[in-house]
């Protein structure tokens, strides 16, 4: 049943397809820690009121019930008919392990609710999805070395895991990222760590652009 509704869940949103990758979307036994983690760090983002603990909420809801948190999230922010996402999850977070609903039916109701929806299989190989373009450029990597002891690494796997490199010209770093989510969140969070990296690694950077870009098969 577990697998049956972290499959729904996948096709119901993007979002969270997107988020643990498609290795665990063709395969939804296999969702790893790195995986919950991705999703947990993106928690504050997918639901609208942050001042609820959303984080907190979700490390609650993974503890009680396991794996099952992500179809739970799935429901609370793509069910049309759910006025406050963050009340639905916390209070299908607080269920019994035992009492919770089959979110199978639930998920049926959205999916009929949406209509059609492109299946989680059109997502990128997993291949695709590390082949970052520059990733392996000698100034990026010499960046990426400091950056990742000053990021937690399961943040750091989030947010700058597809991170890709475009050049520096004077003093203007040029990166991108497939994701909005990672895109805002290194802007608003983590651009002082790119540039104190850049400085520990002794490159001259002044300045971070960071653009979106569709990664291709």
């Amino acid at each position: 049943m577990v697998r049956q509704e972290l499959r729904a869940a996948f096709q119901v949103s993007p979002r969270i397809a997107a988020l643990v990758g498609p290795a665990a979307v063709a395969d939804p036994a296999s969702v790893t820690p790195a995986d919950l983690a991705r999703v947990a760090a993106a928690v504050d983002d997918l639901l609208p009121e942050r001042e609820r603990n959303n984080d907190q909420t979700f490390a609650w809801a993974l503890k009680r019930h396991g794996v099952r948190a992500i179809a739970m999230l799935a429901i609370a922010i793509e069910d049309p008919d759910v006025r406050s996402p963050c009340k639905y999850f916390g209070r299908m977070a607080s269920y019994e392990p035992r009492g919770a609903p089959d979110l199978r039916l639930n998920f049926a109701r959205v999916l009929k609710a949406k209509g059609d929806i492109p299946p989680p299989a059109a997502l990128p190989e997993p291949a695709a999805l590390m082949a970052a373009p520059g990733a392996d450029d000698p100034i990026w990597q010499a960046i990426a070395a400091p950056l990742r002891r000053l990021v937690r690494e399961g943040a750091y796997g989030s947010w700058f895991g597809r991170v890709g490199f475009h050049g520096l010209t004077d003093g203007v770093l040029q990166l991108s990222t497939p994701s909005q989510i990672a895109a805002d969140r290194i802007k608003s969070q983590y651009l002082d760590a790119v540039l104190h990296a850049a400085e520990v690694a002794e490159i001259f950077v002044e300045r971070v652009v960071i653009t979106l870009r569709k990664d291709q098969r």
